[in-house]
């Protein structure tokens, strides 16, 4: 008999084109009819010939024994083509269908040998897959984590193999083709065991096998197939399923986004573990999940779950005991993270809706509820308390939220209560910072992410200062946080500070002064994942040397009148500048995206199509009066040049519509002023055009 599942022999076969195929191959034989039309000629030619006589009216009817020949057929090319699901299939329904045939102790005997083969097959490969060199393999399933990339686990297996072998590149080369067919192996003894257990799913040898076919799977690089047979195993399972079995299934599933298979995992451990100690932690995961998959309304009943959860142990844990005080410390930090967590919830819905004009109104209702839930929860705690910090935190962020939502909206909001939403963040902002430097002062135990949190109340505080109008007091909160704290300068918050300064500068006109603040931006957000953040600046810094230096030689050189020294032109400075925005969308090893306000993104849009439209301006200026560009010492259009030299995929923003747009723009403002200023006719109160 044929291997049905021997796809491994080409090990260049990527292993992630696998499991669309045990797929498509599992799906073979569900239907007799489309079965029927797969087997070709002979097939074809079996059931044509086993139609009795016409009937009446022209129909063609099959008789019983022409079907009973027909499967017989199928059966007999199915076995012989190693089609076991197809073949399986097949031999139930003829033996159901056709109980006295004297073929069905045959077939039942094949039926028989199938299953013994594959599971003989599959338990082979299992054991000479257990009983090679584990330490490669140990090594690579350490490696198989969320945060680490193929190319990176590639690379640390590869020096990891060198390691173990002294150096001898032979044989860490040895080491590592034995680790390649050890995991050969494993998907094969994960095919065959699966095949086993959908096939014969009411054998006892398959309930044994789900938990090795699952092992095997993860091993192999399947992580669909072996989350769907740990979900299977776990149904199985006699009693009430463990949580950490439970816990663990839950998050495999949810790194694949199989949210429904997550969620269902959770919901059958709580279903029969409402007293379990470990519940509460169910209901909090179940929330997160749902709430990741947008679902924040049923998210915010599993968080309001956990709080009934509490309660009702708090009711029977009266006990004196260790275990009983630890529980009662479980409850209150699981209390505390689902109150904060519905206050999450709605802030995230409320962020996802107000992007949308048909729900902007709802979105501002929602903004107002996370908000006043925030509020309840810091005027529940001790204030300026330790244990005010993650409530002041919510409330911080809602009221920075709802004040942005305002702004966003500014168009039907009045000027004054837009300042008011910014102003509410200052007093929160100032009571979260004097409390945790006074912790720091006092030697408390800080966390780093204590320390992130801090960078981003105080980049929140000096938005909220510079929304005002406050901007010295704003920057003075700049230097104090970010510049004198240890770290700080690289920090994704401190990149941002930074950001929304040089923004004020820009726009005041003080170029000189925002181009060394942008530089420092285009390095420090190379350090902290900021990559668009760090483009747009570079862009910028060739904006702001065009406008301190507008029409400059373009040959990049400089030299003084009696003197060998030559600088740099500023039309030369400002083509680097944009060359190392280029060079920043290109780069491969840039770290991986931090998630930050939108607003960011195209937070110096206007400036840079300010700049194109003078650029474009400039040109057709000099074309109409006659000025050949291609022999001038101008500046040119190389802002235009260069967003017009890389593909737009790559860009935070669509420089396309950015040129097209600009240059639209320019060409309106030429021909207004080609066109002669209107003249009043005060005599009778009417303009003359002519």
């Amino acid at each position: 008999m044929m291997d049905l599942f021997k796809f491994h022999d080409n090990l260049g076969l990527s292993r992630m084109m696998l499991l669309p195929a045990v797929f498509a191959v599992m799906l073979l034989g569900r239907s007799s009819a489309e079965a029927a039309d797969d087997h070709g000629n002979e097939g074809g030619a079996t059931v044509a010939s086993g139609h009795g006589a016409e009937a009446e009216g022209g129909a063609h009817v099959q008789t019983l024994d022409g079907l009973r020949q027909t499967m017989e057929k199928l059966i007999d090319q199915a076995y012989s083509e190693s089609r076991f699901f197809f073949c399986s299939d097949l031999i139930r329904l003829y033996v159901k269908g056709f109980s006295t045939s004297d073929k069905n102790d045959l077939y039942l005997s094949d039926l028989r040998e199938i299953k013994n083969k594959l599971l003989a097959r599959g338990r082979e490969s299992l054991a000479k897959a257990n009983s090679a060199d584990q330490r490669l393999t140990a090594f690579y399933l350490s490696r198989k984590t969320p945060g680490h990339s193929g190319d990176v686990a590639g690379q640390a297996l590869e020096s990891e193999a060198k390691r173990l072998a002294g150096g001898d590149e032979t044989l860490a080369r040895s080491l590592l083709e034995k680790h390649e067919a050890t995991l050969a192996m494993y998907l094969d003894a994960a095919l065959y065991l699966t095949a086993h257990c959908l096939i014969f799913p009411n054998s006892t040898d398959s309930h044994r096998q789900l938990s090795d076919a699952a092992k095997s799977a993860e091993i192999a690089g399947l992580p669909l197939l072996e989350i769907e047979l740990r979900s299977r195993l776990m149904e199985r399972e006699d009693g009430t399923p463990v949580f950490p079995d439970a816990r663990q299934l839950s998050e495999k599933a949810t790194r694949q986004n199989r949210f429904f298979i997550a969620i269902s995992v959770l919901d059958h451990f709580l279903a029969k573990n409402y007293s379990h100690p470990k519940a509460g932690h169910g209901y909090l995961a179940s929330g997160d999940i749902h709430q990741l998959a947008g679902c924040y309304s049923v998210a915010a009943s599993k968080y309001n779950q956990a709080l009934l959860w509490c309660g009702d142990m708090e009711k029977i844990s009266h006990s004196q005991s260790s275990e009983a005080d630890l529980l009662r410390q479980d409850v209150a930090g699981i209390r505390k993270r689902a109150s904060l967590s519905i206050g999450y919830a709605i802030l995230a819905e409320a962020m996802g809706k107000h992007l949308r004009e048909s729900t902007a109104a709802f979105a501002g209702k929602l903004h107002d509820q996370a908000v006043s839930h925030f509020d309840r929860l810091v005027a529940s705690v001790e204030s300026g308390s330790l244990s005010s910090l993650d409530y002041l935190l919510g409330q911080i962020r809602s009221r920075a939220e709802s004040a942005s939502y305002k702004r966003t909206h500014s168009s039907v909001l009045g000027l004054d209560e837009i300042q008011d939403a910014y102003a509410n963040c200052i007093p929160a902002c100032e009571i979260y910072l004097r409390v945790l430097n006074q912790a720091a002062a006092e030697g408390a135990a800080l966390s780093a992410s204590n320390d992130e949190d801090r960078d981003e109340v105080a980049f929140l505080l000096l938005e909220s200062l510079l929304a005002i109008g406050k901007a010295e007091e704003g920057e003075a909160q700049f230097f104090r946080y970010f510049i004198q704290s240890e770290g700080g300068a690289s920090s994704k918050w401190a990149v941002l500070a930074k950001t929304r300064i040089a923004k004020r500068l820009v726009d005041d006109g003080d170029y000189l002064t925002a181009y060394p603040l942008l530089s420092e931006i285009v390095r420090d957000a190379q350090k902290s994942g900021l990559r668009d953040v760090g483009f747009t600046a570079a862009v910028m810094m060739g904006v702001c040397v065009s406008k301190l230096n507008p029409a400059a030689p373009s040959n990049g050189l400089l030299q003084r009148e009696g003197s060998s020294e030559t600088r740099v032109s500023g039309a030369q400075m400002a083509r680097d500048a944009y060359s190392s925005a280029l060079a920043i969308l290109r780069s491969p090893g840039f770290p991986d995206s931090v998630h930050y306000p939108d607003e960011f993104r195209d937070i110096f849009l206007e400036n840079i199509r300010e700049e194109l439209v003078a650029e474009y301006r400039s040109e057709m200026e000099s074309l109409q009066s006659g000025w050949d560009p291609l022999r001038s010492q101008g500046r040119g259009t190389l802002l235009v040049d260069a967003l017009s030299n890389l593909d737009p995929a790559k860009y935070p923003f669509n420089p396309d519509s950015l040129l097209v747009t600009a240059f639209l723009s320019a060409q309106r403002e030429l021909n207004r002023q080609s066109v002669p200023a209107p003249k009043e006719i005060t005599q009778n109160a009417e303009f003359s055009h002519k």
